[in-house]
């Protein structure tokens, strides 16, 4: 398969295109420099005439957008550049008949409703703030993009446009005031670590499950839909910190998860897995003290680079 990528150099981009490649599908990354191993058109998403004509000889089957410039700046300024880079990016797209449109969402974009009622796909998103607005409405233009071309198309040529709702994804080469990531660097520079809310939860998935899934949904996703990626439970802060603690043997971390004061009361989102599941056959396979030993060992032996 030829994919063209945004946001190929970045946490998620990294490992995605990595893996993309060892399966032997075309890559063309967009980057504002070369980057090894890859071909690229150089740029960035302000301006897609720079680019959009190598995009179209490039003639991808598939686009994967993970670009979000700004980050972390999550202000109404930023996200609305966002939004409308978005917008013009999905139109070139339809406008080249790419066939497939993999875009990635927010947890957030469930906003401050109680987890139990995060139902994925079903338009329930109720965002709380002005980054998970952002993208929701790509995620609605996208839709509505795609759902509109279709009704010209035979059956054959429709195109499918795919929201990949990613909960809270660690792992290696993630930003270093990441949870896991700081507190193995707080282990390494032998200080204690500064945490605000203990008691709060969210639903971690690991990068590799992560990336499984995302290229199950290109490979074998024959319609356009919303699916959650994520491990369908919530773990605490503390929890962490305490296997974080017990794998590096710092006794003076531990605490009781129980006796912890629930000061953390804006509810944290959690996924449903099971259409991704359904539809795909996805399913986590690495549980958090198995993700957390990888990135351990990753940190102690490749110091904290991506190859």
């Amino acid at each position: 398969m030829k994919i063209f990528v945004t946001g190929g150099t970045g946490f998620i981009g990294k490992h995605l295109v990595k893996k993309l490649r060892e399966k032997k599908h075309s890559l063309l990354l967009l980057s504002q420099q070369p980057v090894e191993g890859f071909d690229f058109v150089e740029g960035d998403l302000s301006d897609i005439n720079q680019w959009k004509a190598g995009v179209k000889k490039f003639k991808p089957d598939a686009a994967v957008h993970l670009a979000w410039e700004g980050l972390p700046d999550y202000s109404v300024l930023n996200s609305r550049k966002n939004i409308n880079y978005g917008l013009d990016l999905f139109s070139f797209l339809a406008g080249i008949r790419c066939k497939i449109v993999l875009a990635v969402g927010s947890a957030w974009e469930y906003g401050g409703r109680q987890p139990e009622t995060a139902v994925a796909g079903t338009m329930l998103a109720k965002p709380s703030d002005t980054f998970s607005a952002a993208k929701w409405i790509v995620n609605l233009w996208g839709t509505a993009l795609v759902e509109e071309n279709n009704k010209e198309c035979s059956s054959q040529d429709k195109s499918r446009f795919i929201w990949a709702r990613i909960l809270f994804v660690y792992g290696p080469g993630q930003r270093e005031t990441s949870l896991v990531a700081y507190l193995i660097n707080c282990w390494k520079k032998n200080i204690r670590p500064e945490i605000k809310n203990p008691s709060a939860k969210n639903d971690f998935i690991y990068i590799d499950d992560v990336v499984e899934a995302l290229i199950m949904l290109l490979e074998n996703c024959k319609k356009s839909g919303e699916y959650d990626i994520g491990c369908g439970k919530l773990i605490g802060t503390q929890e962490i910190i305490n296997i974080i603690a017990e794998k590096l043997k710092v006794r003076d971390w531990f605490k009781d998860v129980n006796q912890l004061n629930d000061v953390y009361s804006i509810p944290s989102p959690v996924a449903d897995v099971s259409r991704i599941k359904e539809e795909i056959g996805w399913e986590p396979r690495i549980n958090i003290e198995e993700g957390i030993q990888k990135m351990i060992d990753y940190y102690l032996s490749k110091n904290g680079t991506v190859e």
